[in-house]
């Protein structure tokens, strides 16, 4: 049996060996010396792996973008890393940013081919991951149209302020199980933002909602783990993907994870279609946007490559994973506000003035509540949900900033980095709502929390709706501060999305009359 490990063990170093031999071999043709014109490239690169443990390193102080924004302090705005046998460019520069989601945005607008797209993607189905081309702009052109568009949004508003007004009703009535003498009540936050974006996001899609009094817990918190897990594992880099050749190894065992989370989102899904298309047999409404996609997907020219029920059902799941980053940004905004009571109190204040403490706020006050919007704003800047962009690949070789960069390299946009530029900013690590009170300053592709150009998030409107809503909403109700005035740790943790690391405990007690809840 050791016998075995030992030859195995060789084996396996003697193919690493010669495919990192086969691969610097390509690195080095006559097209690739031309290092004047590419990007510097980063040092600390690992034999073979290259820099792929920056990427996939989930140490709350070694994150990803705050190890690459470390890196572009010594090699600038533009560097390339190196990822097994792939090479990817880092962009963190304004203008650099500016080119890549405009005069760039072609050419840089597609995925790679990587294992979590393919498997959890409903094999590259899901417009978020798919490769750019007919399918991916048709697709694009039908959500746009039919799902996300100021019209369709309209229809759905109804749910956004049900489940919010729902939500407060709960969280009065945990304050009013749980008060203490001084009148207030321990609440875990996050699982209350959590629970109304799902119910929200899952009532938009699927006309789910899952967080009920009495509802199926087991089938909610099933549902929300799925999800978390597909957001997780979506953000991962494989040895496979970066080293071919020894995709069959599935390293981590992360191969074998998204197959389990894929198994799952896929039944989820097609329980949901299953029902939908048995209503809408019944009495043909349209009341979510599955039904939308049941009417609309047959007539749409999204060729031949993918079947209905699998674009139905990855179109819908990709909505709705959409709640992880909702939950993720509201979080990190409540983190802040808690750290910086002087600007929470100013958004109350603000609230009084414009809505008052006789009604409940509602949509149409969102226009005049502007240091509200300014809070939404400078929340996004600070802690993106995504600091470092999706992945994105080149189709086919470009000009960026004077350098080569040649088709088949990956690109990730620092986020992170550009929206804490002191170049751009004063004093960038501070929370000061104010500096969006005035466009003064504020140019074009410095504020990029959505990411930019054609692969920008589609759901940026109804995010941003959202947002407003249940923070004005909370603050109008509520005092809230953090359990005996201790700052809220700001770590955060490995993803696709970085969501706050640990649970946020807060202590909140009503300030509007009990009627209004």
């Amino acid at each position: 049996m050791e016998l075995f490990f030992i030859v195995g063990a060789v084996t396996i170093v003697l193919i690493l060996i010669s495919y990192y031999a086969f691969s610097s071999s390509i690195f080095l043709n006559p097209k690739s010396c031309s290092r004047n014109r590419r990007p510097p490239e980063a040092g600390g690169a690992w034999p073979i792996t290259g820099h792929l443990h920056i990427m996939n390193n989930g140490s709350p102080d070694k994150l990803p973008h705050l190890t690459l924004t470390a890196m572009a302090e010594s090699y600038g705005p533009i560097f390339e890393i190196r990822l097994g046998a792939r090479r990817a460019v880092i962009v963190s520069g304004l203008e650099l940013v500016k080119e890549i989601y405009t005069t760039c945005d072609v050419a840089a607008a597609s995925r790679p081919r990587i294992m979590s797209a393919e498997i959890l993607g409903f094999n590259s189905a899901m417009f978020g991951f798919s490769q750019y081309g007919p399918y991916w702009r048709e697709l694009r052109k039908l959500i746009a149209v039919d799902l996300l568009s100021s019209r369709g949004l309209h229809i759905q508003r109804h749910v956004l302020v049900s489940e919010t007004a729902q939500s407060v009703r709960e969280l009065y009535g945990l304050w009013n199980e749980r008060k203490n003498a001084s009148g207030s009540a321990p609440v875990e936050i996050r699982d209350w933002v959590g629970n109304l974006n799902l119910n929200a996001v899952l009532r938009i899609v699927v006309g789910k909602r899952y967080f009920v009094s009495g509802g199926d817990i087991a089938e909610a918190r099933h549902c929300r783990k799925v999800l978390r897990t597909f957001f997780y594992l979506i953000g991962v880099l494989t040895i496979g993907d970066v080293l071919p050749y020894l995709r069959w190894l599935d390293l981590g065992g992360f191969r074998k994870k998204m197959k389990e989370t894929s198994r799952e989102l896929d039944t989820l899904a097609a329980k949901w279609l299953s029902e939908h298309r048995a209503t809408a047999a019944a009495d043909g409404k349209q009341e979510d946007f599955m039904d939308v996609m049941i009417g609309v997907v047959k007539s749409a020219k999204l060729g031949s490559e993918y079947d209905e029920d699998t674009i139905i059902k990855a179109t819908c799941s990709n909505l709705i994973s959409g709640s992880d980053t909702n939950t993720v940004m509201l979080v990190w905004s409540l983190s802040l506000l808690l750290n910086n009571p002087k600007e929470l109190k100013k958004a109350q204040q603000e609230l009084d003035e414009k809505v008052g403490r006789e009604r409940r706020v509602e949509l149409s006050d969102m226009s005049n509540l502007v240091y509200l919007e300014a809070i939404v704003k400078e929340c996004l800047r600070l802690y993106p949900a995504a600091p470092l962009s999706a992945v994105r690949e080149f189709s086919e070789d470009c000009n960026v900033g004077g350098y080569e960069i040649e088709k088949g390299t990956m690109l990730f946009v620092n986020i992170w980095k550009l929206q804490r530029d002191p170049q751009l900013w004063e004093e960038p690590d501070k929370f000061l709502p104010e500096r969006f009170l005035t466009t003064a300053g504020h140019r074009d592709f410095q504020w990029i929390p959505f990411g930019g150009g054609r692969r920008i998030c589609p759901g940026v409107n109804l995010a941003l709706e959202m947002m407003k809503l249940v923070i004005a909403n909370l603050v109008q109700g509520f005092d809230i501060s953090t359990l005996d005035d201790e700052p809220v740790d700001m770590a955060g943790s490995f993803g696709l999305t970085i969501s706050k690391a640990g649970p946020l405990n807060v202590l909140v007690s009503p300030r509007l009359p009990a009627s209004l809840y």
